[in-house]
């Protein structure tokens, strides 16, 4: 009667939503390019301009990474790292930076954050999420 066996048909009309990542940067040309770099690869992106509006969003969210820029007014992105690190909710984050320094490159990593440098292309920023996620999130 049916072409198909049922449990085919429902399992192909079943989809995994997308994994959720978090863009927080104070400059919107840099959140922009973060965030069509993250849909282009399947996640699903919500964006901060801030780090306080970020660490709420990412004890509100199921994010499976976040990417941070460094250096922004008020909460600066190590300290959003800092704060994640005492939360139950964790996710990995990528710290980006416009001004390279050792001293700020050792601190993220020390942190257990990986550091790019701005301007960061596309290629580095799928490179460092995939090397970021758990083996759960299908790599990007």
């Amino acid at each position: 009667m049916f072409a198909e066996p049922l449990s085919q048909s429902v399992a192909a009309e079943v989809t995994h939503p997308a994994p959720l990542a978090l863009v927080v940067d104070d400059d919107e040309a840099a959140r922009d390019f973060c965030e069509l770099v993250m849909v282009r690869a399947g996640f699903a992106v919500e964006m901060a301009r801030d780090g306080f509006t970020a660490l709420r969003l990412l004890q509100a969210g199921d994010f499976a990474v976040a990417i941070c820029d460094i250096r922004m007014p008020m909460l600066d992105g190590l300290s959003v790292v800092r704060n994640m690190q005492k939360s139950e909710k964790r996710c990995p984050i990528i710290l980006i930076t416009a001004n390279e320094d050792p001293a700020t490159r050792r601190q993220a990593e020390a942190l257990g954050a990986q550091c790019l440098q701005k301007p960061v292309t596309e290629a580095a920023l799928r490179a460092a999420v995939a090397s970021a996620l758990p083996s759960h999130v299908p790599p990007v």
